[in-house]
């Protein structure tokens, strides 16, 4: 009995997986390589899209939630408030409450590469330095290792 062939011209094949997870709330979709090159030794995924994760003042509500914390936002404010600059007085509330997006997240086990970047936008309400120039974003990113060649997914 003559079975047709799965792969025509021995062209390579491979299988990815992409899934969405839900963190408190926050869809985070990821991407993963080419599951046929996974070692026991080798992982490496990939935030596939930016994710909004929240404010400084969501980070400071969460973290008072979860865990006993001195930290609290009502206190933070009030110090804010008390700064007798009032542009700076806005610049940080705006800074406090601004949405935080993860726009990186690259994980390689085999190479020993991480890589994180957040940026906190203010674009609907930058915020003004003097005439003419204004912050509408601020971006963080922090790398570890040697980022490996593209092209195995």
């Amino acid at each position: 009995m003559n079975t047709p062939a799965l792969r025509a011209n021995n062209a390579p094949t491979g299988v990815t997986l992409s899934a969405t997870l839900d963190i408190n709330g926050s869809k985070v979709p990821i991407s993963s390589q080419d599951l046929s090159k996974i070692t026991t030794k080798d992982l490496k995924f990939s935030l596939t899209q930016p994710v909004v994760i929240g404010s400084i003042e969501d980070f400071i509500n969460w973290l008072n939630d979860k865990f006993p914390s001195s930290i609290k936002f009502e206190t933070l404010d009030r110090a804010i408030k008390d700064i007798p600059v009032e542009n700076i007085q806005k610049a940080l509330e705006k800074l406090l409450t601004a949405p935080i997006s993860v726009t990186a997240l690259s994980i390689d086990t085999a190479s020993e590469y991480y890589a994180f970047a957040v940026t906190m936008s203010m674009e609907d309400d930058p915020i003004e330095i003097f005439s003419g120039l204004q912050l509408d974003s601020i971006g963080v990113g922090i790398a570890s290792g040697e980022e490996p060649p593209d092209g195995d997914g």
